[in-house]
């Protein structure tokens, strides 16, 4: 048997992860669609 709270801190890592993944693939896809422009 695990420790609830130490998979819980995971989860939130993995989330924070994700979370900034998408974040930073939606400013190079931002950053691309301005670069175009010029």
């Amino acid at each position: 048997m695990y420790d609830t709270s130490e998979k819980n801190d995971m989860d939130l890592m993995e989330e924070r992860k994700w979370v900034f993944f998408g974040f930073v693939m939606s400013n190079l896809e931002i950053g691309n669609t301005l670069s175009q422009d010029w």
